[in-house]
């Protein structure tokens, strides 16, 4: 590893600490480091620390949150069936903490048919500010609480619909690291594989 490796890596843990011990926001620790440092800290980079940093200090409530907030995310999915919907982001690639809401991409191109579905099945769904997403811009971003069965606590669901030819672009695929096992690098899950996995892991 060369010096600016070295650097980079202490720069990504130093924010990793901030936000998996202090319950700091991601963009604020990342910004304070990369203001004292002037070192620039690539997403994935500051992923693959965060869950690093998980995995050292806190790994049985991790592994605790992850799986709670999976199969909070498979009830959710199953409600958007029979929509051809997915699990993404922090939830799915292990680097959620207890308060990351949980983000579902749906391939649609009625937009609006899913919100009339979720609505029809009793679920209190609104339209939500869109997010910058590596994916593109949704037609329509949708939110609702979910109530999670084992911690108690309700979780922020943020679905997330684009047309169907988007479905050919999943950016957040990566190479697993260290702490990864190969589907929680995938990008993204579909309601019968998470449903192998949380069963097998």
């Amino acid at each position: 590893m060369n010096t600016d490796s070295r650097l980079l890596r202490r720069a990504a843990l130093a924010a990793a600490d901030s936000v998996v011990l202090d319950n700091t926001p991601w963009s604020l620790a990342r910004n304070q480091i990369q203001d004292e440092t002037g070192i620039r800290i690539p997403s994935d980079v500051l992923e693959s620390a965060v869950r690093e940093t998980w995995a050292t200090f806190k790994p049985i409530e991790h592994k605790a949150v992850l799986q709670a907030k999976r199969l909070c995310a498979l009830r959710a999915l199953q409600m958007l069936a029979p929509n051809d919907a997915w699990l993404c982001g922090a939830v799915l690639n292990g680097c959620a903490g207890p308060e990351t809401s949980i983000r579902l991409e749906v391939f649609e191109d009625e937009a609006k048919g899913v919100l009339i579905s979720l609505l029809d099945s009793g679920i209190d769904v609104q339209a939500i500010d869109d997010e910058l997403s590596p994916v593109g811009e949704p037609d329509l971003s949708l939110g609702f609480l979910l109530k999670n069965d084992i911690s108690g606590n309700f979780e922020a669901i943020r679905v997330e619909i684009f047309p169907r030819h988007f479905k050919s672009r999943n950016p957040r695929k990566r190479r697993p690291d260290f702490w990864q096992v190969p589907w929680e690098a995938s990008g993204r899950i579909q309601a019968q594989e998470l449903v192998k996995v949380l069963v097998s892991h």
